[in-house]
């Protein structure tokens, strides 16, 4: 009965992000309400950049809520009443794979996708916007988190600094259980997943990942930078009978990085789709940002404003 039970569970799992994507480029940073010329190097100085990521096959609907069309990447503000000269552009970052939907037997690889990102991102470093920010679901989370620290490892502290914010809406930390069951499954019909490979439970790459993250904020004070600042959301009810991500991955693992952990009495899926701008979910991830947006300053050096106190921003070639 447990078997039969598991196997139900990481059906509906799959069943419930079988959302068809294009077989097109891996990655794509959209566009979605834009002022900046993002094609010239230091062009964007003065303005802030908010960028969306959606989670696991994930498409442009992860962050609409079908039933009142409110569109969350589109309604976001993009000034608000505190901050009257900050302007903020709004990008979404799409991650796609080889595949149509989930019955396809081959899938794209965590390693893949985040190379891909570090680079389609670059347009947004290089144009050297004051603050890019992060607003992501699931999956997405870690997707981001991994992208921070290529940019810290391959570029430096200052181009981490530049990352103001991250907030996560129901990020599987370190893995989630029932992605070990649908992995189980996907392999018994033969099929290769490694990105859901890349959820699965006590993960060793995502604990890992967690620890550099918490080491990179501690050698970044240390060296007078600004502070990548989380946020998180996580689930206070079940898919129907799908505990998706419990507190136990999204929670517990982040205790020490940030002091912004907020349940919410929504589903998985309905942490990404506010049905107004009055939602609960809504409400707190525009005050985090906004907040955020108003604390987090650049230091005005000798050469000019830097992410950081002691070491010079570089710019990327």
């Amino acid at each position: 009965m447990k078997h039969i039970r598991s196997i139900v569970l990481a059906s509906y799992f799959l069943g419930l992000f079988s959302l068809s994507v294009a077989a097109e480029k891996a990655v794509t940073l959209e566009k979605v309400d834009v002022a900046c010329d993002i094609t010239v190097a230091g062009k964007c100085r003065d303005l802030d950049a908010i960028v969306f990521v959606h989670g696991i096959w994930g498409s442009n609907e992860t962050f609409l809520n079908t039933t009142t069309n409110f569109d969350f990447v589109n309604r976001f503000q993009r000034t608000f009443k505190g901050l009257p000269n900050r302007k903020i552009d709004i990008f979404r970052l799409n991650y796609t794979t080889e595949m149509l939907t989930w019955a396809k037997r081959t899938n794209g690889s965590f390693k893949s996708v985040a190379k891909a990102v570090f680079e389609e991102m670059k347009p947004l470093r290089r144009a050297e916007y004051r603050t890019i920010g992060f607003i992501a679901h699931s999956l997405g989370g870690n997707v981001v988190a991994t992208y921070i620290t290529l940019v810290n490892e391959q570029l430096g502290h200052p181009q981490r600094a530049q990352n103001g914010f991250v907030i996560t809406l129901g990020t599987p930390v370190v893995g989630v259980q029932i992605a070990d069951m649908a992995s189980w499954l996907k392999s018994v019909l033969g099929m290769s997943d490694p990105l859901l490979e890349s959820l699965k439970k006590d993960n060793l790459y995502l604990e890992m990942l967690n620890e550099f993250r918490a080491s990179q904020g501690v050698k970044g004070d240390r060296n007078g930078c600004r502070s990548v600042r989380l946020h998180a959301a996580i689930e206070d009810k079940y898919l129907n009978v799908v505990a998706v991500v419990g507190a136990a991955s999204s929670e517990e693992p982040i205790r020490n990085i940030t002091d912004d952990v907020r349940a919410f009495s929504l589903d998985h899926i309905a942490l990404a789709k506010p049905a107004d701008v009055q939602s609960p979910i809504y409400k707190w991830v525009i005050k985090a940002a906004e907040q955020d947006l108003s604390d987090i300053d650049l230091f005005h050096l000798n050469n000019g404003p830097q992410y950081c106190k002691r070491i010079p921003f570089l710019r990327e070639k």
